[in-house]
């Protein structure tokens, strides 16, 4: 009941703004794009993150039977060059337990 509740209410938010936007009574939210000239994910980590990552990762596979990235992640991982500026810092993937 509280669920169809909370639905129903933020439908009528959205109606309600939208018909305020048609009117013009309030404006409308631009989008902002940030272009930073980052590289991809990858291309962001350290080399010492990227050989630790794949390192556990062939570890887990040969060992233990355990694969937990496709062979496209495994590949980027393996190949990508490295960011010269910008690089990601401490936590580089979201497997709470390696980290």
């Amino acid at each position: 009941m509280l669920g169809c509740i909370i639905l129903l209410s933020w439908i009528f938010v959205d109606i309600f703004s939208k018909c305020l936007k048609k009117l013009k009574i309030m404006e409308e939210t631009p989008e902002f794009v940030v272009d930073e000239k980052l590289g991809s994910y990858f291309e962001c980590l350290s080399v010492w993150d990227r050989k630790t990552w794949l390192a556990q990762e062939v570890h887990s596979n040969q060992e233990l039977g355990i694969f937990t990235m496709g062979d496209w992640t495994r590949e980027q991982l393996r190949t990508a060059k490295s960011h010269e500026t910008k690089v990601l810092k401490n936590a580089v993937n979201y497997e709470l337990i390696c980290n």
